[in-house]
């Protein structure tokens, strides 16, 4: 048995943006006759488990039934627009979706019959190149902020494994690092660990404000959404 068509798959979406490459997943010669193939420069759109998200194909590939393809666009409707006008509508087509089972799916008739923005096409490709201008300065700086993580990330190795005074390393159970450093356990350097409060929280202003996982986005604390508990008294100081 040996590998051939490309398969798209969300995880290639959701990882590559706009302009995706599949690079997970390959058919055989006879799975790729049972899939839908599609051509380099077709929009595409998931319907199940992660809805509503378009792209372009940046290569020729196969799509399961997690994606339907838009072929045969009209002449009075840009392409690029139809693209963007998806992307703006996404939280509505999730909302729409049906929950199945064990996903929110949706059908190609519920995207057949979806409303959408239709101007000039004129205007269309004005606003398609506006977009579009805008999103290739953003992931120009997300992949930026990749290379930066990347670094940071091999920084963080090699300073955590040589040091910074260029000593002599020795092996350790966890590793080999500078002769000079020890290895410990957290709570040697740590004076209080205490896990948080278990009570239930709800939206009751009159009780203290919890922080839970949602409060924690990209590394601060966010108070947008706080919830509320109201510990017994006896414990109030050791949560605080």
């Amino acid at each position: 048995m040996y590998l051939t068509e490309l398969h798209t798959a969300i995880a290639d979406v959701t990882r590559d943006g706009s302009y995706t490459t599949p690079k997970i997943d390959f058919l055989t010669e006879e799975g790729a006759k049972l899939s839908r193939p599609m051509k380099k420069g077709d929009l595409i759109l998931s319907i199940s488990g992660t809805v509503g998200l378009p792209c372009f194909l940046a290569v020729d590939a196969c799509i399961h039934d997690g994606f339907i393809g838009l072929n045969n666009i009209s002449e009075i409707l840009n392409k690029e627009y139809l693209y963007f006008q998806l992307l703006f509508w996404r939280e509505k087509l999730n909302i729409i979706a049906p929950m199945g089972s064990i996903f929110k799916n949706l059908t190609t008739d519920i995207v057949k019959q979806f409303l959408i923005y239709l101007p000039p096409l004129s205007e269309q490709k004005t606003i398609a190149h506006t977009l579009r201008t805008i999103q290739k300065a953003k992931e120009t700086r997300q992949r930026e902020l990749e290379l930066e993580r990347e670094r940071k990330a091999a920084l963080m190795q090699y300073l955590f494994t040589h040091g910074t005074r260029n000593e002599q390393r020795k092996q350790t159970n966890i590793g080999k690092i500078p002769e000079t450093w020890e290895v410990v356990t957290v709570d040697k350097v740590c004076e209080f660990l205490q896990y948080g409060t278990s009570k239930l929280c709800d939206s009751d202003t009159s009780g203290i404000p919890v922080l839970r996982i949602p409060n924690v986005i990209g590394g601060k604390i966010n108070i947008f959404d706080l919830k509320f508990t109201k510990p017994e008294k006896k414990n109030l100081k050791s949560y605080l």
